[in-house]
């Protein structure tokens, strides 16, 4: 989980600081939607990773490997989203 917070707060902190300007046709209300879009993605994809997780782990339940496979899950969900995350550019590759 640390990562993929350590993504998350660095993503929020560079689109929060950065000069939309930059943006064809960018203005602050675009902006501000983009961050209330991107803090309601990332609550929404908490929820479906633990709901994935359960049923990806259901073979397990009733087992002493249920610790085991929630927590392999949850590592690869969150290596996978922090990528995800790293991949949202700002500016043109121009």
């Amino acid at each position: 989980d640390d990562s993929l917070n350590k993504a998350y707060t660095a993503k929020l902190k560079e689109m929060e600081g950065f000069d939309y300007t930059k943006w064809w046709m960018g203005d602050e209300d675009r902006k501000k939607r983009m961050i209330d879009t991107f803090k309601k993605s990332q609550s929404e994809w908490l929820k479906y990773r633990d709901n994935y997780c359960n049923v990806a782990t259901t073979d397990a339940q009733g087992t002493h490997f249920l610790g085991a496979a929630s927590t392999g899950c949850y590592i690869n969900m969150n290596n996978r989203h922090t990528s995800e995350i790293k991949m949202i550019k700002m500016t043109s590759l121009e």
